[in-house]
């Protein structure tokens, strides 16, 4: 087994809105590693389902790929020590929906090659309307059947992977709630 890795320096290199860009010096194995790291606030996402098992998605502008992409409701987490309350925020401003019910599906990094954030996603559901005031997103909500909604997301460049894999998730929590 490898020995603890430690980091040895950590320099500013950029400071955005989004996240900030950090190089590393990292001692692992007597050797010393340069990597530039991507410091960002942790997120959550959540699989809303509603009663008709069809799935809350939103279509939202993304600079990064210069079109709406599907994806689940989500950001960034002000709040670390109320991760739940985090996700139910997120649900009410990016659809107008609330979940009575919300379980943990997954909690991951997002890309620890590269990034430091980490990401909580839960499911949704017996949901409620119960929307907050606009947030200016540019978003719009999609409702599909859950099993529609995973075919949909599998076409090339329609979503992004952690969308599929949640909603992949999803299907196996309900299933084994048999709900």
């Amino acid at each position: 087994m490898f020995n603890e890795p430690k980091i040895i320096n950590r320099k500013l290199a950029y400071k955005g809105k989004a996240f900030d860009i950090y190089k590393y010096s990292v001692q692992i194995e007597g050797r010393e590693l340069k990597r530039d790291i991507i410091e960002r606030a942790h997120g959550v996402v959540v699989v809303q389902i509603d009663i008709n098992h069809e799935v809350l998605l939103i279509s939202e502008y993304c600079a990064g790929s210069n079109s709406f992409i599907l994806s689940l409701p989500g950001g960034s987490i002000e709040d670390i020590n109320n991760v739940e309350n985090e996700a139910l925020r997120e649900l009410r401003e990016e659809t107008g929906y609330t979940a009575k019910k919300i379980v943990k599906l997954h909690y991951a990094y997002g890309h620890p090659s590269t990034s430091t954030r980490r990401s909580y996603c839960f499911l949704g559901y017996d949901l409620e309307w119960k929307p907050l005031s606009s947030t200016g997103e540019i978003i719009q909500v999609v409702k599909i059947p859950l099993q529609e909604a995973i075919v949909r997301v599998y076409k090339d460049f329609e979503s992004d992977v952690s969308t599929i894999g949640n909603l992949l998730m999803a299907r196996d929590k309900l299933t084994e709630l048999n709900w």
